[in-house]
């Protein structure tokens, strides 16, 4: 009986607070992290473009190879077990689930890689300061010279911060897949000057 009541309970709160809560607030984490679905939450967006070769069996690194869920994508039912982080795309999009890999991301707990993966804002609120360039690439998960650092961000994501500490640095290094990395190199502005 306690439980039916605490899990009503946990219901109730998660389903009446604000959508920013839902995701941010600690009652929520700690919803989540128990792995119960919120049954009444928000849609989210995914917070940068995600690629995939099994929806399935998706990695922390962000391997750039195979289809892409573009940043902006409207997600639902976002749950974390463990190391694991699974969500629904809005609609008829399908199930995914997310292994966390703590080597590749020093520093940064499930927790926090989670909250920065999906966003309440949605993509068109984000990139309305981007130039028309800069938001065609970030629609297609592409990188190209000129970009800000702020467009790589959305389009491509944070790289991951066992090779690349802090965003602050000139070259970022991403992974095409388990062996081949791709760097990223920005001038004094923060523009991209060459992808290698």
């Amino acid at each position: 009986m306690k439980k039916i009541l605490l899990t009503t309970l946990l219901a109730v709160v998660v389903s009446s607070g604000s959508s920013n809560h839902w995701l941010t607030a600690a009652s929520a984490s700690s919803f989540m992290a128990k792995g119960d679905p919120a049954a009444n939450s928000p849609t989210l967006y995914t917070a940068y473009t995600l690629w995939y070769d099994k929806p399935k069996k998706m990695s922390s690194i962000n391997y750039h190879s195979g289809a892409i869920i573009p940043a902006g994508t409207a997600v639902v039912s976002v749950t974390r077990h463990g190391k694991t982080i699974k969500f629904k795309l809005a609609g008829e999009g399908g199930a995914f689930s997310m292994q966390f890999i703590p080597k590749f991301h020093p520093g940064v707990s499930v927790e926090a890689f989670t909250k920065r993966l999906f966003v309440p804002e949605p993509l068109e609120e984000r990139i309305k300061q981007f130039s028309e360039e800069e938001k065609a690439l970030i629609r297609k998960g592409a990188v190209e010279d000129g970009m800000s650092k702020e467009a790589v961000l959305i389009s491509w994501g944070p790289p991951p911060e066992h090779q690349t500490p802090s965003t602050t640095a000139s070259s970022w290094i991403y992974w095409r897949n388990r062996f081949m990395k791709q760097a990223v190199d920005f001038d004094q502005n923060g523009k991209v000057v060459n992808t290698r």
